[in-house]
């Protein structure tokens, strides 16, 4: 049985989508049971973990 339902790519070497603490903030309220992965300044973090660090980051990717 598989643990994750799907993890969806985000950003690319072309692409890049950077994400502020308000932005993080939105999206946290759309995300039900999703995770944002994102690298930022502390490392690769959830957008969870940003929250509490009050930073935002690169979006790599969603999981589902």
């Amino acid at each position: 049985m598989p643990f994750f339902k799907s993890i969806r790519l985000i950003s690319t070497p072309s692409k890049k989508h950077r994400l502020s603490l308000k932005s993080l903030s939105l999206i946290n309220k759309t995300l039900k049971a999703s995770v944002l992965i994102l690298s930022t300044d502390k490392g690769i973090l959830t957008h969870r973990e940003a929250l509490k660090f009050k930073i935002g980051g690169l979006a790599l990717c969603v999981v589902h």
